[in-house]
């Protein structure tokens, strides 16, 4: 194996369907390793960072893997990260069969050039990838300490051979009245957006949506930023032309009351962001989106609902399945190393004085 650094946007040495192909054959295959979500984000998100876009080559020259890094400046620290940290719930290296010897032949390329960054934060790393298990031990033996510093609960619903229970948690008294009181009240319409011309017309309606939700609370909407609006707009058509885009309206007496921007991804249908009208927040317009998802993957035979990152206690009424991601650091120095650590290991015992009092 060798690396190629890729520092130029222009000349990424892969095209969509070469992207495509190698992430379809790697272990963590998901829609935020695509091309589109790259392309998209980039385009976005990449004028204040550095692409480090490393490409694993075989002997011969053939494209087998590529690390999607890229370095991010702030107050003269410069952070390796993953592209589309921030916005992605699953990230990771793309690496062939032979990971083994990819993931080392990657790992000593940034030992070499570690003058280039001064720390490494892989984000939202599946817990069972090869760089999740590996990884650290890998740079530690290089001489640069690196460990799992956080975890993150992912939470799914297996449908695949589990039909009958999945329909059974959908079809909950508590489930179906919020739906009956809508229907009760007027004409509710479920909506999936199919042309560009639609995704226009309701990208505007669903970020205000959005950003009206979460007004007045601790944690605002990301689409008061308008690169935020600009990379879901790019994201949203590039999905679309791919038919892995889920994006989704509810609407009551032709008001819409709930939108959910998702994918539909290898069969596999993924919970990503949903939105909701305050002013129907008492009848749970969310549940109902909820609901109406599962049984559209049900009919149309997909493997699971993935609820993606995030512990939140709606999900826990519809899944079966708990999966982890880890947050992984690397340094360059023995003392941030060990308070990095130290102040993860805190927080783990925190959380499990805490748990029997939630």
């Amino acid at each position: 194996m060798r690396i190629e650094l890729v520092e130029n946007r222009s000349v990424v040495p892969l095209g969509a369907d070469e992207w495509n192909s190698v992430v379809a054959r790697s272990a963590t295959n998901t829609v935020f390793q695509s091309y589109e979500w790259f392309d998209s984000w980039w385009s976005v998100h990449g004028a204040d960072r550095e692409l480090f876009l490393l490409i694993v080559r075989t002997a011969t020259g053939e494209i087998v893997g590529f690390a999607p890094l890229m370095i991010c400046t702030r107050d003269r620290r410069r952070t390796l990260k993953f592209i589309g940290s921030g916005n992605a719930d699953y990230l990771d290296f793309i690496l062939p069969d032979s990971a083994a010897d990819a993931l080392q032949a990657i790992c000593a390329f940034l030992h070499e050039h570690r003058g280039r960054w001064d720390v490494m934060k892989l984000l939202n790393v599946p817990v069972t990838s090869s760089l999740a298990r590996t990884l650290p031990g890998i740079m530690r033996a290089l001489g640069l300490p690196g460990a799992v510093v956080g975890r993150v609960a992912c939470s799914a619903l297996m449908l695949r051979g589990a039909e009958p229970a999945a329909r059974r948690l959908i079809d909950k008294y508590s489930v179906r009245r919020r739906e009956r009181w809508f229907r009760a009240h007027g004409v509710l319409l479920l909506r999936r957006a199919t042309t560009g011309a639609e995704l226009d017309q309701w990208l505007p309606l669903f970020f205000e949506q959005h950003v009206d939700r979460w007004r007045d609370t601790a944690t605002p909407s990301l689409f008061n930023d308008v690169r935020n609006r600009e990379f879901y707009q790019a994201l949203a058509h590039a999905l679309l032309a791919r038919g892995w885009l889920s994006f989704t309206v509810i609407e009551f007496e032709s008001v819409p009351i709930a939108y959910h921007f998702g994918f539909d991804y290898d069969g596999r249908v993924i919970w990503y962001k949903p939105s909701f009208a305050r002013a129907y927040a008492a009848h749970s317009p969310g549940l109902v989106m909820i609901r109406y998802l599962v049984q559209q993957a049900l009919e149309a035979g997909s493997a699971e609902f993935d609820f993606t990152i995030g512990d939140e206690p709606f999900k826990n009424r519809f899944t079966n399945v708990r999966r982890t991601n880890v947050n992984i650091a690397v340094f360059q120095g023995r003392v941030p190393f060990l308070l990095a650590t130290f102040s993860y290991h805190l927080r783990q015992f925190a959380k499990r004085l805490m748990a029997p009092f939630r």
